[in-house]
C-alpha cells in the first residue's frame, strides 16, 4: 500500500478508507445496532454492536483499540439517528490513521512534513481532533430525540400468538 505513488497512492486512500468506514457502519450500526434497539436498552445495545465489530477485527490489539472506537461510533449513530454521520467519524478516523501510517514510514516517500518529525503532525492532529470532539459532544447532548422504541408489533416475535381477550 505504501510503496504506491502519488494519485495510485491517493486512490488506495480513499478507497479503503470509504469502502470499509461505510460498509462497517452500514452492518454494525445500520443494521446491526438498529436491530439490537428494538429489544434492548441503548447502552446495551450500542455496547453489543460495539463488541461484535470490534470482535470481527481479530487481532487481540486491534480488538481491544477498536472497542471504545466502536462505542463512539454507535453513541452518534443513536444520538443524531443517523447511520451516514457514524459512517462520516468512521471515514475520517480511518484517513486520519492511514496518514499518519503513511508519514511514519520513511520509505513511502510520502512525508508531506519534510524534516519535521511525524510525530509532531500526529499529536497536531490528535490535539485537533480532541479539542473537536470538546465543542461536538456537548452539542449533541443538546439536540432533541426522538423515540426508539418500537411499537408492540414490531417488538413480537413472528411465532407469537397473540393474548386472548385482544
Amino acid at each position: 500500500l505504501w510503496n504506491s505513488r502519488g494519485f495510485e497512492t491517493l486512490m488506495l486512500l480513499v478507497t479503503t478508507t470509504l469502502v470499509a468506514g461505510v460498509s462497517e457502519e452500514f452492518v454494525f450500526r445500520g443494521y446491526l445496532m438498529r436491530r439490537l434497539l428494538r429489544r434492548w436498552s441503548s447502552p446495551t445495545a450500542i455496547g453489543v454492536s460495539a463488541f461484535v465489530f470490534a470482535s470481527v477485527h481479530l487481532h487481540p490489539t486491534h480488538v481491544v483499540a477498536v472497542l471504545p472506537v466502536g462505542v463512539w461510533f454507535g453513541y452518534v449513530a443513536w444520538r443524531v439517528e443517523s447511520t451516514p454521520a457514524s459512517m462520516l467519524c468512521h471515514v475520517a478516523s480511518l484517513l486520519y490513521l492511514q496518514l499518519f501510517t503513511l508519514w511514519m514510514n520513511p520509505e513511502s516517500g510520502a512525508n508531506a512534513w519534510g524534516n519535521a518529525a511525524p510525530w509532531v503532525v500526529w499529536l497536531l492532529a490528535t490535539i485537533g481532533g480532541l479539542a473537536a470532539l470538546v465543542v461536538i459532544v456537548p452539542r449533541l447532548n443538546r439536540l432533541p430525540r426522538a423515540s426508539v422504541a418500537c411499537s408492540e408489533a414490531e417488538a413480537r416475535p413472528a411465532n407469537a400468538t397473540e393474548p386472548e381477550g385482544s
